[in-house]
């Protein structure tokens, strides 16, 4: 799911076809195999990706062919570090902050950043994006029972629409401001939707 959140922003601002995906995706899954810690948490699902996500961002917005522009608000560095290009430094997860940021400033950013309509862009016609990861809940169980990377494109009313490739019956395609928290202490049955301010990584088209 996060190489599809970096896909997905690339098919809404720059239009890229299935072909250059899958092409991409062969040379980043190569880049990962080489190294044995990350492809055996890739593998087994044991890694947050943070570090796949930014090593393909980085990758993209250095050539030509995406002409891309990525920062992410809310994380300890604005900018992907260009030690991100360098797998062999990776850590399987990162260091979760020490206090996430108020609701509202995130909320506030992601707003103005995003198009305020409830029609996603077609393919290549999208101005930005936001990637995010995100952690669904239920009643009486601690940990998440999904973790997932996907895509926001616009807003509308209070909810962010996913433009996502999930495929299950249960799956969200948007996030509801009146659902979602920041910090794992406000996940309630009123709030089963944690997402990672930090995973943020605003997009637009360059």
């Amino acid at each position: 799911c996060a190489a599809d959140a970096v896909f997905n922003p690339l098919t809404a601002l720059c239009g890229i076809g299935f072909t250059q995906a899958r092409a991409r995706l062969a040379a980043v899954l190569s880049d990962v195999a080489r190294q044995p810690a990350l492809g055996r948490a890739t593998l087994y699902n044991d890694t947050d990706f943070h570090w796949l996500t930014e090593y393909m961002l980085l990758a993209c917005g250095q050539t030509s062919t995406f002409p891309i522009r990525v920062f992410r608000p809310f994380a300890e560095r604005r900018e992907i570090p260009e030690s991100a290009a360098d797998l062999s430094a990776a850590r399987t997860y990162i260091d979760p902050p020490a206090s996430a940021p108020d609701a509202g400033l995130v909320w506030s950013a992601l707003e103005e950043w995003l198009p305020a309509t409830r029609v996603q862009p077609k393919a290549g016609s999208g101005r930005r994006a936001a990637i995010v990861r995100f952690h669904r809940y239920i009643r009486y169980v601690p940990n998440p029972v999904v973790s997932h990377w996907s895509v926001m494109d616009c807003h509308h009313a209070g909810v962010f629409q996913l433009r996502d490739a999930s495929k299950e019956e249960n799956a969200l395609y948007s996030l509801d401001r009146e659902l979602c928290v920041f910090a794992p202490e406000l996940v309630s049955e009123k709030h089963p939707v944690r997402i990672e301010p930090d995973s943020l990584f605003f997009i637009e088209r360059r």
